[in-house]
């Protein structure tokens, strides 16, 4: 489930959110396989509606071929895109840039709000802990703000990880007197 495609016709990438019902509709009726295609994968793709009626593109056989993206993460993708749209705010799905060291980066979500880049990831596969110091660190070279949306057990995994780690470093393997090092916890 994606709120984007590209429009092989124009060339032009699309966003299902920016059609009205009847348009959209109307697309559905008209497009042939091979109109669409998906920007993860460039595989067809295939208009479609939901239960709650939003409007998106799908992989028109099935999966993705180049890697299993589960439902949770286009399905959360997706709802991010379209709220922001509906606050005013422009969102882009799987948006590339390249920091000041050039390091590449994909985000899932990329807007800018006040002056302010921001992207949102959406981890449902496990990481470890460096792996999500360096993608950190690469939005920080490229002026990007990034928040994290975490499958539950990926939070706990990775606050478990912090929480080992923080120990370790910052307070030398020796636990505060105040019982707590996570600022978001209180003692």
């Amino acid at each position: 489930m994606s709120n984007v495609a590209k429009d092989i016709r124009s060339g032009k990438i699309v966003y299902a959110s920016d059609f009205l019902d009847e348009e959209w509709t109307g697309l559905k009726e008209s497009s042939q396989k091979g109109d669409y295609k998906m920007l993860c994968c460039n595989a067809d793709a295939i208009l479609k509606t939901s239960l709650n009626f939003t409007n998106f593109f799908a992989h028109y056989s099935g999966e993705c071929s180049t890697a299993p993206e589960h439902r949770w993460h286009l399905e959360a993708k997706s709802l991010i895109t379209l709220t922001l749209e509906k606050l005013g705010v422009e969102c882009k799905e799987e948006f590339s840039g390249v920091s000041k060291n050039n390091k590449k980066w994909t985000a899932d979500t990329y807007f800018e709000y006040e002056g302010r880049r921001i992207v949102i990831e959406i981890q449902n596969s496990y990481q470890t802990l460096k792996k999500y110091i360096d993608r950190q660190q690469v939005y920080i070279d490229s002026g990007v703000e990034c928040y994290w949306l975490l499958y539950q057990p990926r939070f706990r995994t990775l606050v478990k990880s912090l929480s080992r780690y923080r120990l370790e470093h910052d307070f030398g393997g020796v636990l505060p007197e105040s019982g707590s090092f996570l600022p978001f916890i209180e003692s």
